[in-house]
């Protein structure tokens, strides 16, 4: 286990120090800096952004080969951290002596910094790490959502100063809005400047959803009136989809793994996406053959068989009903050579 102890300054002098501790390669463009990691300590990116308005994030998409803790330092009470977990585990401590938490898959955690305590974060070996944590100091004098981020700060406070046993955070499972907006950054492959405005525009999106359901202004009819354990089934199905997504599923079976009964699952899937399990299934297929069209050597025929289309003919016609292009021309319209 390795401890590397971190100074908060800003977000791209803790990724450097990181990247110093842990020998890996680190890059800087266009707000963006990166630690490439390929070596005895791990395999994996972890990449840094800072945007105007106070907000600043990590994305890590990583898997280490021993247990690292970060110590992390803070000198003002300042900053409020989001984190989403869509892949692996980490724990979470702030306080010497306070016990860790820990975060799982499809859960999200808020947590108020404080100067007098250390932040110690767990990373795990030998699991594959993909989450976002993002930063915000909601002392920057243009600081964004303003009005529910003191919400927020005061209601975690109060909670400390209720409880002395409080350990400034909340958990929660991610609601589906923001989960789609977290895997959308994991999809994306622009780059340049492109890539930071759309990586700024998913991340004010993922606060925006946050913060509007934590301030109770979002009506979201996504997984309303089901319990928390109900919540991570659904999730955890939704998963299931996206991860075998290759291959035939039995309705049966994924209304199991939700708790449901069929005709519950399907009055479920019309109810809050507007569509039936078979259709969302078919939305991320069509989803997945875009990333196959664009960024693999697959041909057509190929892609429609590994997404477990009929026949080529068939995906063509759905792939043009949805995206008003056939696969080819929207390969050759989109893909960078």
């Amino acid at each position: 286990m390795t401890k590397i102890q971190i100074e908060k300054i800003n977000i791209f002098k803790v990724l450097e120090k990181m990247c110093l501790h842990l020998n890996g390669h680190y890059t800087q463009d266009v707000g963006e800096g990166t630690m490439v990691l390929n070596n005895e300590n791990g395999k994996g990116t972890i990449s840094a952004f800072e945007f105007i308005g106070g907000i600043s994030c990590l994305a890590y998409n990583i898997t280490f080969t021993n247990e690292h803790i970060f110590e992390i330092e803070e000198y003002e009470d300042r900053h409020l951290y989001f984190n989403y977990i869509l892949e692996g585990y980490f724990q979470y401590r702030i306080g010497e002596h306070a016990n860790f938490k820990k975060v799982n898959k499809l859960q999200n955690m808020i947590a108020l910094a404080h100067p007098e305590h250390i932040t110690y974060i767990k990373l795990p070996k030998n699991v594959k790490l993909r989450y976002l944590a993002i930063n915000i100091d909601y002392t920057c004098s243009n600081i964004r959502f303003e009005k529910p981020l003191m919400i927020l700060k005061n209601n975690l406070k109060n909670d400390i100063s209720e409880n002395q046993n409080a350990s400034y955070v909340q958990f929660n499972y991610l609601d589906y809005s923001i989960l789609e907006s977290v895997e959308e950054y994991y999809k994306l492959n622009a780059t340049g400047m492109l890539r930071s405005l759309l990586i700024e525009s998913i991340v004010i999106r993922i606060l925006g959803y946050q913060l509007e359901e934590y301030t109770g202004h979002l009506n979201s009819k996504f997984l309303s009136n089901i319990s928390q354990k109900d919540q991570s089934k659904i999730l955890l199905t939704i998963h299931f989809i996206e991860d075998n997504i290759s291959k035939k599923m039995s309705l049966k079976k994924l209304a199991e793994m939700s708790g449901m009964s069929d005709k519950q699952f399907q009055r479920y899937f019309k109810k809050n996406f507007n569509k039936s399990p078979i259709q969302f299934i078919t939305d991320l297929k069509l989803d997945k053959s875009r990333e196959l069209l664009l960024n693999s050597d697959f041909n057509i025929a190929e892609i429609a068989d590994n997404l477990g289309f009929a026949n080529p003919s068939y995906f063509a016609k759905i792939f043009k009903r949805k995206y008003h292009l056939t696969p080819k021309a929207y390969q050759k319209t989109y893909k960078i050579i």
